[in-house]
């Protein structure tokens, strides 16, 4: 079950991937996803956008 609808632009998803942990980025407002290796590498994405300070 699923909670409702968020207001939050971003959505962070993090799995298990063949090579250990994997990272998605997904920008609600431009409908787009994006795919990290490292969360250092998600955190500079989320930062460089202006979504962390």
């Amino acid at each position: 079950v699923r909670d409702a609808p968020s207001a939050c632009r971003w959505e962070v998803t993090v799995k298990p991937s063949a090579k250990g942990i994997g990272y998605s980025l997904y920008d609600r407002t431009k409908k787009r996803r994006q795919a990290f290796a490292k969360l250092d590498d998600l955190l500079a994405a989320l930062e460089a956008t202006g979504g962390v300070s």
